[in-house]
């Protein structure tokens, strides 16, 4: 009984027109000339600080309910996509490097990224034009390196390579490492030794990245010196075979990282070069673990109430929830969930459950009528 008078306090609610001020996603979208997904996730910064700023009132020409922010809420966002920053002329994304020179996008990031610790200030983060989506730019000067090195590569017709110089394919077999550690490697001798990076045809044909033996011998000789891990220090792949999922435990490891860097250190691990937490570290994430318990099966996180209602999006359930978090905190609480390889997701309450299905339940009946 307790669900249904609150669902019906909500459908009193909500029957009546937006107050003066008051706009949807869809106003601010053609008003701004910007999309859905970024006057969403400006006004998503909000929704747990200031829940007032969030209601539903009945659409004045369609008569159908549809979240309005309030105007406080509606100037921060106009503020905000009005005032993003875009990329000077010249700068372009990686994306569109591989699309404008036809090239493999992955080996345009190598060229790319083998720039970033020597010329941090050649990437800086934009805003895309219309979308509004802010991403990572690159400045001129590594635009026009990485066309010329793209069209060099593209024009020149290798030799087969020399004997005694590796493809990078195969460094990471016979050293069992990672592209990008193998990359971190090499990158201080690019600039004296040029020579001993050439692009070669490999027995099948296919030009590709190829070091020189010297560097070989470098990077062979780097790799082997690693240490193995001292007791108690364990990877985060380790610790999320018994415990949370890798996702959370990165994600909660890296609260550490700014305060304590003596809790990170890369070690080897099976012929790889990887990353290991140091004991205290370890024994803080345990005791973390064991904070949360499992959720009983009426609790349902976001992806589970989601495929129970399939006839809703998880942004759709998710503004629902939010309308409840403050009067009823009780409702949301954390669980390590086995059912989603132990990741640490909140989960909500079944009475908050049975209203969200009412609601869209009477929903969609209403717009099949």
């Amino acid at each position: 009984m307790r669900v249904i008078n609150q669902i019906s306090q909500r459908r009193e609610y909500r029957a009546e027109l937006a107050p003066e001020g008051w706009m949807s996603t869809g106003n601010l979208e053609n008003e701004l000339t910007t999309t859905d997904y970024r006057v969403s996730s400006i006004a998503e910064k909000y929704r747990n600080k200031k829940p007032e700023w969030f209601k539903e009132y009945l659409h004045p020409t369609t008569k159908r309910r549809s979240e309005y922010f309030a105007p406080e809420l509606v100037a921060i966002i106009k503020h905000e996509v009005r005032n993003l920053e875009y990329a000077p002329a010249g700068w372009m994304t990686r994306n569109a490097i591989a699309l404008e020179e036809s090239f493999n996008r992955k080996f345009v990031g190598e060229i790319i990224d083998s720039e970033r610790e020597k010329h941090p200030e050649w990437f800086k983060k934009y805003a895309i034009p219309v979308v509004g989506s802010v991403v990572e730019f690159l400045h001129p000067e590594l635009v026009d390196l990485t066309k010329r090195e793209i069209r060099a590569i593209k024009s020149a017709e290798p030799d087969l390579a020399p004997e005694g110089w590796l493809h990078l394919g195969a460094l990471l077999t016979q050293f069992q490492t990672s592209r990008q550690t193998i990359e971190r490697i090499a990158h201080p001798f690019r600039k004296e030794h040029p020579e001993w990076f050439g692009v070669y045809k490999g027995d099948s044909g296919k030009k590709g990245k190829y070091f020189a033996p010297e560097l070989v011998e470098i990077i062979k000789n780097e790799l082997s010196s690693l240490d193995t891990a001292p007791p108690g220090w364990l990877t985060i792949y380790k610790l999320a075979e018994v415990g949370p999922s890798y996702y959370t435990i990165k994600k909660t490891s890296e609260q550490y990282r700014h305060d304590h860097p003596e809790y990170f250190r890369f070690y080897r691990d099976k012929g790889k070069k990887i990353e290991h937490l140091a004991p205290e570290l370890v024994a803080i994430l345990n005791k973390k673990n064991l904070e949360y318990s499992s959720p009983s099966q009426e609790w349902k996180n976001m992806e589970a109430m989601r495929k129970e209602i399939d006839s809703a999006d998880r942004r759709t359930i998710r503004r629902m929830v939010e309308h409840y978090r403050v009067q009823h905190p009780e409702w949301f609480k954390k669980f390590r969930d086995p059912a989603a390889n132990n990741q640490i997701l909140e989960c909500f309450a079944p009475e908050l459950v049975e209203i969200i299905k009412e609601e869209l339940t009477r929903r969609n009946r209403g717009k099949s009528e």
